[in-house]
């Protein structure tokens, strides 16, 4: 090989980038796609495993004030462009400002204005992410293929897992609580709180989630599509005769599942116990006339104290307790009348008034 040539090769490879994960979103193909295994592929088994994550992120896009508190450190720096960053590393963005934090191919997280995250530090060798939003706005744009848990993003009271696809969080602290509005933009994504899961959002859905400083209430409002949530009911016991006639007592944690459809909501209030450690809860859910469907309460992991279903499951149900209200009012004034014409009779017959002269 010439001389010339060799040289124009190592100056290719000299500017090419060492790091496949630092190539720009719009550039990189979604990772693992080319190395998907063709059906019966003897050597699928010693390909290597695809990975989503660099082992540390790096900052581009940066517009206005953006800083960077690394871990140990006590004073913000400013972001640099191209800068990796130790995972643990709380990032900031005045009003105005924006930054892309890249964690792979095709992996990114944007920060829009007086925004406030921090990355997760990780196990070394690990392939997965996690970062934690204190305020602003967070957008996450992820592989479709990106496997289950891969992934997560947490605020307080609730966490954003399974995430394919570009998901937007928006969480502001504020006097009496903190506010969240979470959206699909493409994919799916799943969340998870306590006491309540959603198990599936698309772009169709949102939902806004707010929350006590305590977290001892939580509220949960439609806002578009009709997001199926699963609030959990507690522990019941329920009662099974095998077919030698022994009885068993077995433990369920069984789930109201609720259509936060728009102008609907989902309230869990919670109460620390004076004794012991399992906390009260109490769930009430709203249709969006503001009328209420169902109210239960329980306390959690303990099946003796479950107030099971306080509200009518039905019109019918509901018919049937009004009816019955009203015969117990209607026996209850027959009762009276009855208790007041034995009282005029007695007088009557007292003979008071009927004396001969």
């Amino acid at each position: 090989m010439k001389l010339g040539t060799l040289l124009t090769l190592a100056a290719a490879l000299a500017v090419a980038p060492a790091y496949p994960q630092e190539e720009d979103e719009a550039e990189a193909a979604p990772a693992g796609e080319a190395a998907a295994p063709a059906e019966g592929d003897d050597a699928a088994a010693t390909r290597p495993k695809v990975k989503f994550f660099a082992t540390l992120p790096f900052c581009r896009q940066i517009s206005g004030v953006v800083e960077a508190l690394r871990p140990g450190a006590a004073a913000w720096e400013p972001v640099e462009n191209g800068v990796r960053y130790a995972l643990g590393t709380s990032f900031r963005t005045a009003a105005g400002a924006r930054m892309t934090l890249t964690m792979g191919t095709g992996c990114n997280i944007r920060a829009d204005g007086s925004t406030e995250f921090a990355t997760r530090p990780q196990t070394l060798g690990e392939d997965v992410r996690s970062i934690v939003v204190k305020g602003g706005v967070v957008t996450a744009v992820l592989p479709r293929n990106l496997p289950a848990g891969g992934f997560t993003i947490a605020a307080p009271g609730f966490t954003l897992k399974d995430i394919a696809g570009e998901c937007r969080v928006e969480y502001r602290a504020t006097g009496d609580g903190d506010e969240a509005s979470l959206r699909c933009n493409t994919g799916t994504f799943a969340v998870e709180g306590r006491n309540f899961a959603i198990s599936r959002m698309n772009p169709t859905h949102e939902v806004r989630i707010r929350a006590s400083h305590d977290n001892l209430a939580t509220i949960l409002y439609g806002v578009r599509g009709d997001t199926a949530v699963n609030v959990s009911r507690g522990v019941v016991m329920r009662t099974e005769i095998d077919e030698d006639g022994k009885v068993q007592h077995v433990a369920e944690t069984p789930n109201l599942e609720w259509r936060l459809s728009p102008g609907t909501r989902v309230q869990i209030n919670r109460a620390v116990p004076a004794v012991g450690e399992k906390m009260s809860v109490s769930v009430m859910t709203f249709a969006a006339d503001g009328s209420l469907k169902n109210h239960f309460a329980y306390v959690e992991g303990l099946a003796a104290v479950n107030s099971g279903e306080l509200v009518a499951a039905s019109k019918e149900e509901s018919d049937k307790l009004a009816k019955r209200a009203a015969e117990a009012a209607g026996d209850a004034a027959a009762a009276a009348e009855e208790a007041e014409n034995q009282s005029e009779a007695d007088g009557d017959s007292s003979g008071y008034g009927n004396e001969e002269e």
